[in-house]
């Protein structure tokens, strides 16, 4: 099954104990209607309880999450929360891509403080000539995205 959301518009200031989300939710390409949380808790609503029941069947061919050294389940919830936290992640790491240079030092994600455009080459080149340095600019985004998200990963 391949779950996909689109014109996912998250409210921040709405978001207490869950994002408050909406999103639509495309299934196998087609599209399924407004998926939404109000960020209180709650679970998502999905369009109809049948669509929800067949998300739930295909979460648990999913592997089992982590969250706090503990395997958890997943579920349809879980499947679009991932999906909604995935994609702020990656605008996010967009948004830093066009100022700052991020790079891996040692197995630990770093970026330079926000530069004008015409710094950002030689940044480039100045981080990148640190031993044990990879800079992520430049690099497919996948690749970023999955650096950023490894170093999320990471206990502190």
């Amino acid at each position: 099954m391949k779950i996909e959301l689109k014109s996912i518009k998250v409210l921040e200031r709405a978001s207490e104990e869950t994002t408050c989300f909406e999103a639509v939710l495309y299934v196998d390409g087609k599209k399924e209607g407004v998926v939404s949380n109000e960020g209180r808790g709650g679970e998502t609503r999905f369009p109809s309880y049948e669509l929800r029941k067949r998300i739930d069947e295909y979460a648990k061919t999913l592997p089992p999450i982590t969250v706090f050294g503990h395997p958890l389940a997943q579920t349809a919830d879980i499947v679009i929360d991932i999906i909604v936290a995935d994609s702020a992640t990656a605008k996010d790491v967009k948004r830093r891509l066009k100022n700052r240079v991020l790079f891996v030092r040692d197995g630990k994600l770093m970026e330079t403080g926000a530069l004008a455009p015409a710094q950002m080459a030689e940044a480039i080149k100045q981080v990148a000539a640190k031993p044990n340095t990879r800079v992520l600019n430049g690099q497919p985004f996948e690749e970023v995205l999955a650096a950023v998200k490894a170093d999320a990963a990471v206990p502190r």
